[in-house]
């Protein structure tokens, strides 16, 4: 039980505060431990799906681009405010959608 207060604890802090990096982890908690495994797993995936996100993001914005050449900037400050399960809805829909008013129904 104690463990799992002071891994969610860490991953609290290490998610809410930029200023603490994985140096600053380290020194608190020991190297090898059950807790540094289980937190480096967490922010592993963490990042492995934004890194995910944010490719697939760029590359629906590549594909409206080509689809809608003209359209306003301010779709693709919204698209990246999307989430992965959003993004890929939206890459679905995509062939359906004709114009930036069908598109602004799923931002």
């Amino acid at each position: 039980m104690a463990n799992e207060i002071t891994e969610i604890t860490m991953i609290y802090v290490f998610n809410s505060r930029a200023d603490i990096d994985e140096e600053a982890i380290t020194e608190v908690l020991p190297e090898g431990g059950e807790i540094m495994e289980t937190l480096a797993k967490r922010l592993i995936e963490k990042g492995e799906a934004r890194g995910e996100a944010r490719g697939e993001a760029k590359l629906l914005m590549r594909l409206i681009t080509k689809k809608f050449p003209e359209l306003d900037y301010k779709y693709y400050e919204k698209i990246k405010n999307l989430d992965l399960q959003q993004i890929e809805a939206l890459s679905m829909a995509l062939f359906d959608i004709k114009d930036s008013k069908d598109l602004e129904e799923y931002l």
